[in-house]
């Protein structure tokens, strides 16, 4: 396995402590290829940016003549700077969402009714009286689903013998609730981990805690020496919820 640097932290409040060693950068040994990086170098590196003569568009120039597109607030380029043909089709929520003022060779679509309009100069004239799919009042119902509805509604849903909810009587209904049992029968059998006479009213002995280092059940006192063990966590990120005094083995 690899060598690994641990750096031991321990839990102090709301803070860790290191333990052991006080800085990460003692464990590093630097090399020609792995060393520290000053403030100076870094400064340096970031002043690069500088060097790269990168010019920014003017923002006078956005959405103008010449100059570059905008964005609105959905990320899209507004309708208004682009070509007439790529939004000949409007989607409104119904036709009294429609301007009070349409365009020649537009085409408008009230959502509500899926119905087609255009502007015919005065007002707005349907394209089409024809048939219209959806699921509306103004329009026709789909023909593969209208079919499935009709299928499901002609075969038969309950076996030929079933009963009525409005046949059963009360009685049958209390009788099925509230019956007695006389008797019943199970098989027997003996649990394998006690005597048989334990089954009507045996009481095992639960023994008492072993002292001197032996094998048995733990006293009162060593099982307060245990709980007040400090958690001990060995990971790479430090541990949720850290009680104080936990302590820490960071792998760094």
């Amino acid at each position: 396995m690899a060598d690994i640097n641990i750096q031991i932290k321990q839990r102090n409040g709301e803070i860790w402590d290191n333990l052991y060693p006080k800085t990460k950068a003692e464990n590093v040994t630097e090399s020609a290829a792995k060393r520290f990086v000053s403030d100076t170098e870094k400064a340096s590196w970031n002043g690069k940016q500088t060097a790269l003569d990168f010019t920014p568009e003017n923002a006078s120039k956005k959405g103008t003549a010449n100059g570059y597109a905008e964005l609105d607030a959905s990320g899209k380029v507004p309708a208004s700077q682009l070509p007439s043909y790529v939004d000949d089709v409007l989607e409104y929520a119904n036709q009294a969402a429609f301007p009070s003022t349409g365009e020649t060779g537009k085409i408008y679509i009230a959502i509500d009714t899926n119905q087609t309009y255009r502007w015919g100069g005065t007002g707005y004239v349907e394209i089409s009286a024809s048939l219209a799919l959806g699921e509306t009042s103004n329009t026709a119902y789909r023909g593969d689903r209208g079919k499935t509805a009709y299928d499901h509604s002609q075969s038969a849903h309950a076996s030929a013998n079933a009963q009525k909810n409005s046949d059963i009587t009360k009685a049958e209904i209390e009788a099925k609730l509230t019956g007695v049992i006389s008797s019943h029968s199970h098989a027997s059998g003996t649990p394998s981990a006690h005597g048989a006479t334990h089954i009507t009213g045996g009481a095992d002995v639960i023994p008492g805690a072993v002292a001197g280092g032996n094998a048995g059940l733990m006293s009162g006192v060593d099982k307060s020496k245990l709980d007040g063990l400090p958690n001990i966590t060995v990971n790479v990120t430090e541990p949720e919820s850290p009680s104080s005094g936990d302590l820490w083995y960071a792998i760094i």
